[in-house]
C-alpha cells in the first residue's frame, strides 16, 4: 500500500508538471511573435511574466488546488480511519479550573465503536471509522456515573471529498489533515457536575442496566 501510495504520488506530481507544457507548447507554436504577459496576485502569489512561460505558470497555480485535493485523496487510502485529537481542561461547578486530568482521563470513555482511546497528559486521541460517504459518527466523550463529571459531545466535524477542492479554502474550528487523515478539534472543557446531577446520572444508569 506505502509502495502504490508513493508510486500514485509521483505520478500526479509528473501530471502537475507535465500538463500545463500542452498549451504553452501550442501557443508558443502556433504565436511566437505574439506578446503574451501575465501579471498581478494568482494563487497568493504575485507573478510578473510573459510569453509562452506565462501561459504554463497561469495554468500550473490554477490546477493547484485540484492537485492538493487529490494528493489528500490518495494519503488516505494509507489509514482507513479518523484520528482526532484534541486536548482537555477540567472546571468546577461555578467554571474555575480543576488540576486533576491524570485522575479523572483514566476514567474517561468515548463511545465509539470499536472503541480506541488513549491519552497522554491533558491531549488524547482515538480513532474513528468512517460511516458511508466517508462521513464521522457523533462523538460523545463520556466518564462513569459515579465520577462526577458530566458527558462532553464533540463538535460536529465533516471532512470534505477529495473532489470538492474549493473547500481546501474554508477555514473551520478543527484543523483537519486530510493526506494524514487527523483532525485536530482544539481544547474541550469537561464540566463537573453538581451532587444532584451526578445523583440523577448515577441512577439513570442503573435504571438502564436494569433494563438489559
Amino acid at each position: 500500500m506505502i509502495l502504490f501510495t508513493l508510486v500514485s504520488l509521483l505520478l500526479l506530481l509528473a501530471i502537475w508538471v507535465a500538463l500545463p507544457l500542452l498549451p504553452a507548447i501550442l501557443i508558443y507554436r502556433l504565436f511566437p511573435n505574439a506578446p503574451l504577459a501575465a501579471s498581478g496576485p494568482l494563487a497568493g502569489l504575485t507573478i510578473n511574466t510573459g510569453g509562452a512561460f506565462a501561459a504554463y505558470l497561469i495554468i500550473f497555480l490554477l490546477i493547484k488546488s485540484q492537485v492538493d485535493a487529490t494528493k489528500n485523496y490518495i494519503g488516505s487510502a494509507i489509514r482507513p480511519y479518523w484520528e482526532i485529537r484534541g486536548e482537555i481542561s477540567l472546571t468546577d461547578e461555578s467554571g474555575g479550573d480543576i488540576d486533576a486530568l491524570e485522575q479523572v482521563l483514566s476514567q474517561m470513555d468515548v463511545r465509539t465503536h470499536p472503541n480506541i482511546l488513549g491519552h497522554d497528559g491533558a491531549t488524547f486521541r482515538f480513532k474513528v471509522p468512517e460511516e458511508s460517504e466517508g462521513r464521522l459518527p457523533k462523538i460523545v466523550i463520556s466518564f462513569p456515573a459515579s465520577s462526577g463529571w458530566g458527558p462532553q459531545p464533540l463538535p460536529k466535524i465533516e471532512p470534505p471529498p477529495w473532489w470538492a477542492f474549493w473547500s481546501l479554502f474554508k477555514r473551520d474550528e478543527a484543523t483537519i489533515d486530510p493526506f494524514f487523515r487527523t483532525i485536530d478539534i482544539g481544547k474541550v472543557t469537561v464540566k463537573k457536575l453538581t451532587r444532584t446531577e451526578t445523583s440523577n446520572s448515577a441512577s439513570s444508569v442503573k435504571k438502564r442496566d436494569k433494563l438489559i
